[in-house]
């Protein structure tokens, strides 16, 4: 993983911590960032742009893999880039998203391009519409399910604030603002995508039920036949 890091960024980013020491420079490592700015920070390399705010803290595992570890990071891919939480996997194809993970909760924006994703309590990747926002929750102890909210459209406003603090900032909020039009149409998608989502659950807990009822009646079965030949080898049938 070679990271080519904008020079001046790197000058003025005294209390930037990286662990380990000049990962940012040495290929083959993990590496996480803490930006402890005032101000955003940025990693590129080839095919991906993380961008930091203040506080927020992430990981670079290879060229084209990220860990969200804390704070407000946003990732611009060029490639298909599998960026990993403790609420969710998702996989983005050639896409622009934000993440904000803070307090027990991870609140996603997907800006562009194809976004997949899975929580931690499913098995399958599904759909993360362009131009919606939904919040991830860790797993409930009782239910032992991942609570997720509804997709509504996006706040175009919070997407825009985001970049302010960075370098390259014109350059993202000409483009959101490009696209504002296109954002505005997803409120009269948002009850199709609700519908959508919630048949999407109900499909995915059903099959959840039919794989338990099919071990059950297994497992009742093959008690069935042991406690049978318990009988048979002890003359008690």
């Amino acid at each position: 993983m070679a990271l080519i890091i904008n020079i001046l960024l790197m000058l003025a980013s005294a209390s930037v911590i990286v662990t380990p020491k000049n990962c940012l420079v040495e290929s083959g490592q993990k590496c996480s960032v803490w930006n402890k700015n005032q101000d955003g920070y940025q990693l590129k390399n080839e095919g991906v742009s993380v961008l930091l705010q203040p506080n927020a803290i992430a990981s670079i595992l290879d060229s084209d893999t990220v860990e969200l570890i804390s704070g407000n990071v946003s990732v611009t891919s060029r490639q298909t880039t599998q960026i990993e939480s403790s609420f969710a996997t998702f996989i983005c194809e050639r896409c622009q998203a934000q993440f904000y993970l803070v307090n027990g909760r991870l609140h996603v924006k997907n800006l562009e391009g194809k976004l997949t994703y899975k929580s931690i309590t499913n098995d399958t990747f599904s759909e993360f519409p362009v131009g919606f926002q939904t919040s991830f929750y860790a797993v409930n102890v009782l239910t032992g399910k991942a609570k997720q909210e509804v997709f509504s459209p996006i706040d175009v406003n919070s997407a825009i604030d985001f970049f302010t603090t960075f370098t390259e900032a014109k350059e993202y909020i000409d483009k959101i603002e490009a696209r504002e039009t296109f954002y505005a149409t997803k409120a009269g998608e948002a009850s199709l995508v609700y519908k959508q989502e919630a048949e999407r659950q109900i499909a995915q807990e059903q099959e959840k039920n039919n794989l338990l009822e099919q071990k059950k009646a297994r497992e009742e079965k093959e008690r069935a036949a042991l406690k049978k030949l318990f009988r048979q080898k002890n003359y008690l049938e």
